[in-house]
């Protein structure tokens, strides 16, 4: 008989399109354009929301230039004791640097949250979309 194979219904998994780091991207609203509303953010989580403020704040300053760039964890470290001594490189990643939750302990599940900040290269890193988007998110 002369059948024809079939095909796959299942579709090959491809990535969230919010994992794409934004380095340098131009149709993204600036660092500053954050900086006055950063009290208004909503990551969900105090400790997070602490983070995300760093990063901003590290962006909007960085070597004096307001962009979205690729950053290296000791470039991160040097601003924050020079700039932040409050926040440690720890308290500036907390929760950002990969997918996952906090449940607070009632055991409700809920999907992995998408990463809001990935590794680009051995000591590189770049913020997301994700998290562009979630700073768009108001109280």
């Amino acid at each position: 008989m002369n059948r024809k194979p079939r095909r796959s219904s299942k579709k090959a998994p491809t990535k969230g399109s919010h994992w794409e780091p934004i380095a340098s991207a131009s149709n993204v609203e600036p660092p500053s354009h954050f900086v006055p509303d950063l009290d208004k953010i909503c990551f969900g989580k105090y400790e997070v929301e602490v983070a995300a403020k760093a990063l901003v704040r590290f962006f909007s300053e960085w070597k004096g230039v307001d962009a979205w760039r690729d950053f290296s964890l000791e470039e991160l470290s040097l601003f924050l004791h020079q700039h932040q001594k409050e926040t440690s490189l720890d308290q500036a990643l907390f929760g950002l640097i990969a997918p996952w939750f906090d449940d607070g302990g009632m055991g409700c599940w809920r999907t992995a949250a998408e990463p809001c900040i990935v590794q680009v290269s051995d000591t590189r890193f770049s913020v997301t979309t994700e998290f562009i988007r979630r700073l768009k998110v108001r109280l």
